[in-house]
């Protein structure tokens, strides 16, 4: 979204969610435009999508909230959170995820989680704050606990696209809060 400062870019996603939540209700309860919705994107969607709510309008709200809820490097740690650590969590959890302690989560998959969103705290915070490098790593190390904590939160039925931007986000503010240093 470039051009747009983080307020209003979070204001142009929470509409594009609404907009989405509009086209996914017309689509579950019209069987002719479902069918022509799924000739045309099916290929993308995951298969229990097809007679559900996609993650679209989920990621557009989640990803737009944090933006319009939260200064604007959390909401960008916390997207990266989501667009990185989400989807290596889910791989490493599905092929080596031997030790499950909730459905479909295994500490495997939320070890990765926390090394994914460590290591993006990190490489955030020494291009933005090199200048306080004694507080980068502890600050990282609880970011990625955070930001993988943030992702089991979606156990309780609500879309991981809207739990982790937004938990991770919140997460992220109480952190800065004590450690200030974004």
């Amino acid at each position: 979204l470039m051009g747009l400062n983080a307020l209003n870019a979070g204001v142009f996603l929470i509409s594009y969610s609404i907009f989405n939540f509009f086209f996914e209700f017309m689509r579950l309860n019209n069987a002719r435009f479902n069918q022509v919705v799924l000739t045309v994107l099916g290929s993308f969607m995951r298969e229990d999508e097809k007679d559900k709510v996609s993650g679209m309008p989920f990621y557009a709200l989640g990803t737009g909230l944090s933006f319009y809820l939260f200064p604007e490097k959390i909401a960008i740690m916390s997207i990266l959170f989501l667009t990185f650590s989400d989807p290596i969590s889910s791989i490493v959890g599905v092929l080596y995820g031997k030790n499950k302690f909730l459905p479909n989560k295994s500490v495997q998959g939320s070890g990765a989680g926390v090394i994914v969103c460590f290591v993006i705290s990190y490489v955030c915070l020494t291009m933005w704050h090199p200048e306080v490098a004694s507080i980068i790593l502890p600050f990282s190390i609880a970011a990625g606990l955070l930001g993988s904590f943030s992702e089991l939160l979606s156990i309780f039925n609500v879309d991981d696209n809207l739990t982790i931007p937004l938990f991770s986000g919140l997460g992220l503010l109480v952190l800065n809060n004590f450690m200030q240093i974004l």
